[in-house]
C-alpha cells in the first residue's frame, strides 16, 4: 500500500513539472514567433469590422 502511494505522488509531481516545461516551451516558442513577425514586417490578421471602444466612462 506505501509503495502505491509513493508511486502515485512521483506522479504527480512528474505531470505537474511536465506541464510547467511544456507552459515554458510554448511561451519561449511564442516570443520567438513574436520577434520574426517583427523582423519580417507580419501585420497581424483581425476578422471583422473595426470597433471603436469608449474610454470616457472607465475608472
Amino acid at each position: 500500500m506505501e509503495n502505491r502511494k509513493m508511486k502515485q505522488k512521483l506522479y504527480n509531481i512528474w505531470v505537474q513539472v511536465g506541464g510547467m516545461v511544456r507552459v515554458w516551451v510554448r511561451e519561449r516558442l511564442a516570443r520567438v514567433k513574436l520577434f520574426l513577425d517583427l523582423a519580417f514586417g507580419k501585420k497581424p490578421k483581425f476578422l471583422g469590422e473595426r470597433i471603436e471602444i469608449e474610454t470616457d466612462n472607465i475608472i
